[in-house]
């Protein structure tokens, strides 16, 4: 260990830069700097930054270092394991090991000039006892909604500040935020329920003698009485007036009469499903027990097993089953759903099954909410249920990863770095830490099945449906002869089925997926498209807004009348997304409780747990959606599965095109029957003799695998080789067209025909940034993949020193996953 009067700290920044940076540590905090923790250090001439402390050296630095301002942290915030592991990301993924410490770290830790500190509400006997600078602070805090730490630095004249601000965060006295963002407000619910003069059996006697010639009032009070048991708990208003088919009138009657009581109640995502009855210990059948046997058996040997189970199989009984067995023995337990809000039944069984052995990590918990997150974790909290950041949390004693749904686009991180995708990352983190992956789907990406295959994974295969359900009957329409009216997308056959669903008392759900309500306005005169003025797409037109919106960069626009190429009027809308299928499915079934599911309507905090709480509860009958009807939603009485045009991603120009497509059908058929009796599925194609039809049609994975498996090998694309995709942006189409020729002529050389482009890409600008791409496929090998990242951050990194170049943004995506 260094002498105190020499020491030094490499510290590791928040910022896309390589490499940590060397801080003289003064002699009056040396003892509490140790690797972990955080410490404000000046970075540039005025910027401050919470660094992590990542090494003590006596080395003097060849150039002349800064003082660390203030150590911010009593304990470690991390562990040597978790740097490790962020290293290996920045190495692999081809970024900094700052930008991985900027994601993986709470945001409330990262503080910098520009964190904005706003005060909470805080009782005036508790700012009186504080002292200086605490005092000071919160008085000028309290003058101004919100400060940047730059800001309040200035004000306050203190030279050490961060220390103060962490310790009014723990006296929960202000909140530090990354951003200024839209404040959560919970979310309340109107409910009723008898007086407490009127909920004895005498009292409900009373009640009825006065309501006995008032026969809603009546129809009210027995169905409240049906629905609220013994206990005669508060129910939802909207829940008994729909059993009673009443109006809501009579509830404002019966409680001016003092029989009923309205009571507000806030809930939360979790709230709406604790009438679900769940088994506490649900036995496995025995095919279920199989697998599980085989899971545990296969673990002795790999470290990894895919669980290919069909739709409806009970995989996740499979897994509680599993978590279970772990946590006895003390392990933790990492759960990966691709997205919270989708996997709210699933989340909602573990809670039930786990209680408070179980925290759930997402993205719009709260910069506190974050901390007491990652604090829970750090403490040893059993199981950790979460999208894919979570695999950055500060594990005690993983000994399981769970990857649910493994072939799931949104385990994609896509911008900013680092570009990581969680499956893999889950992999590498067991591999480190001595815990065993289990990998779920019931269409298993192309990737994870032939390492299983290969033997490099271990398979195991539940083919049958929980409780003896059966599959879904899958039906191909073929548009270009089932037609119901020229230019509509609905055929006869569609319509028919519909018609015949409802009148059953079942549910349907449609499936397009495009959101909006056109994704064309065009004139008919000159032929004029509405398109983004900063993007080269069209705009598309949203009903609800009256609006033109852009769905890359978010550009609004005033819808217009006259086409400002010609003048005409003769505009039209062309093509269909899901708010016009609601519109028009509206006008074709007017009885029919319709609603939408998609980004648009589920922005909000509750919104979509609302829409997919109404839907199991049956008061939705037709469900419109995008793809977020396809992922892991459970419903008892969807006798319908219909989709509008199947055709739709088969042709987009990526080489998983065709996987992208039978895994979307696959899992939005899955919806279909799963319980009670078997479904129905309705695919509207033009191409009905397509083979990724026909393998859907008979749930045949294999046939689809071996077919899509041979034409990877004949044309080199993963899993037989690592792919790199470079794309390369500016303001002006000609240097970027420049910058990724140069990188082309650098590199070929070494890689011949390994190098692809440079190409345009389908949408050539963003955000007025013209964009050229450049591909790479590289064998499986180690060293030649390790050369070709090095090579290309060299690139990147020495571009900014170029005449014209400069202002170039290159962005490397190792293994790209769209």
């Amino acid at each position: 260990m260094p002498s105190v009067d020499e020491l030094y700290a490499e510290i590791l920044l928040p910022l896309a830069l390589e490499g940590t940076y060397t801080y003289n540590v003064p002699p009056s905090i040396a003892s509490k700097v140790t690797f972990g923790v955080r410490v404000e250090v000046q970075f540039g001439s005025r910027k401050r930054y919470a660094g992590l402390v990542i090494n003590m050296t006596s080395k003097s630095p060849a150039t002349r270092t800064k003082e660390i301002i203030s150590v911010l942290d009593e304990t470690p915030l991390i562990q040597l394991w978790q740097y490790k592991l962020w290293l290996w990301m920045a190495g692999y993924y081809c970024c900094t090991p700052g930008e991985v410490m900027k994601a993986a770290l709470p945001g409330a830790t990262l503080l910098s000039s520009e964190t904005i500190i706003s005060p909470l509400p805080v009782p005036e006997d508790e700012i009186l006892q504080l002292a200086n600078p605490l005092y000071d602070l919160m008085r000028i805090l309290q003058a101004r909604p919100s400060l940047s730490l730059d800001e309040l630095e200035k004000e306050s004249g203190l030279k050490v500040l961060y220390p103060h601000i962490i310790t009014l965060y723990k006296l929960g006295m202000i909140v530090v935020v990354e951003r200024l963002a839209e404040k959560y407000v919970s979310k309340k619910i109107k409910q009723i329920q008898l007086s407490d003069a009127y909920a004895t059996e005498q009292g409900l006697h009373k009640a009825l003698d006065l309501i006995s010639t008032k026969e809603n009032q009546l129809k009210f009070l027995l169905s409240y009485l049906s629905l609220a048991g013994e206990e005669k708990i508060p129910l939802d208003i909207k829940d008994v007036l729909t059993k009673a088919e009443v109006e809501n009138p009579v509830v404002k009657s019966l409680v001016k009469k003092g029989i009923f009581k309205e009571v507000t109640r806030e809930i939360n995502r979790m709230d709406r499903f604790k009438n679900e009855i769940i088994p506490d210990d649900m036995l496995l059948s025995v095919a279920q027990q199989n697998v599980y046997e085989s899971i545990l058996h296969q673990w002795q040997e790999k470290e990894v097993v895919l669980l290919h189970g069909v739709t409806g199989s009970g995989k996740t009984i499979i897994y509680t089953k599993l978590i279970e067995e772990v946590i006895k023995d003390g392990g933790q337990v990492l759960y990966l759903v691709p997205e919270i809000g989708l996997s709210v039944q699933i989340m909602n069984r573990l809670i039930k099954k786990f209680g408070n052995q179980i925290t759930i990590s997402h993205s719009r918990l709260s910069e506190h909410e974050r901390v007491d997150l990652w604090n829970q974790v750090k403490e040893g909290i059993p199981i950790i249920a979460g999208v894919r950041s979570s695999i950055f949390l500060p594990f005690q004693n993983l000994k399981l990863i769970i990857v649910d749904e493994e072939h799931d686009t949104s385990y994609k991180q896509q911008d900013p770095n680092p570009r990581y995708h969680a499956r893999d990352v889950a992999i590498y983190l067991a591999q480190k830490s001595g815990a065993k992956v289990l990998l779920g789907s019931a269409t298993p990406s192309i990737e994870s099945y032939f390492h299983s295959e290969s033997g490099k994974y271990g398979k195991t295969f539940l083919s049958e449906r929980f409780l003896g359900m059966e599959l879904p009957i899958v039906t191909l329409i073929d548009k270009r002869k089932d037609k119901s009216a020229e230019g509509s997308p609905y055929s006869h056959t569609l319509i028919e089925s519909i018609k015949t669903t409802l009148s059953a008392k079942k549910q349907v759900i449609i499936f397009k997926n495009r959101r909006g309500y056109s994704p064309v306005l065009k004139c008919n005169v000159c032929e004029w498209i509405a398109e983004c003025n900063q993007c080269d797409i069209s705009l598309t037109y949203h009903k609800g807004r009256n609006k033109l919106v852009c769905h890359v960069c978010g550009t609004v626009k005033e819808m217009i009348s006259l086409c400002p190429a010609c003048g005409s009027p003769r505009l039209s809308l062309e093509g269909y997304g899901t708010e016009k299928i609601e519109d028009e499915l509206s006008v074709i079934f007017p009885e029919s409780r319709i609603r939408r599911m998609d980004l648009d309507t589920t922005r909000g905090k509750n919104n979509l747990e609302n829409l997919i709480y109404d839907f199991e509860r049956g008061k939705i009958d037709i469900l419109v959606g995008t793809q977020m009807v396809t992922k892991g939603l459970d419903f008892d009485h969807v006798g319908l599965v219909g989709v509008i045009y199947a055709d739709q991603a088969l042709h987009y120009p990526d080489f998983r095109s065709a996987e992208r497509t039978f895994q979307t059908l696959v899992q939005v058929s899955g919806r279909a029957g799963r319980k009670h009796e078997q479904g129905n599925v309705m695919i509207q194609t033009f191409q009905p003799e397509h083979p990724v039809f026909l393998d859907v049609i008979n749930s045949d994975y294999s046939s689809f695998y071996k077919r899509e498996i041979k034409e990877r090998e004949i044309f080199r694309y993963p899993p037989f080789v690592r792919q790199i995709a470079i794309s390369i942006k500016h303001r002006q189409a000609d240097i970027s067209r420049d910058a990724a020729d140069l990188l082309v002529t650098e590199l070929k050389p070494n890689l011949g025909k390994r190098i692809l482009g440079p190409s345009v890409p389908a949408v050539a600008r963003v955000r007025n940034q013209y964009i050229h791409m450049v591909y790479i496929k590289i064998e499986r090998d180690a060293k030649l993949l390790a050369d070709v990242k090095q090579a290309l951050k060299t690139f990147q990194q020495g571009i900014v020193k170029r005449k014209l170049l400069s202002t170039v943004r290159i962005s490397i995506d190792v293994d790209p996953y769209h």
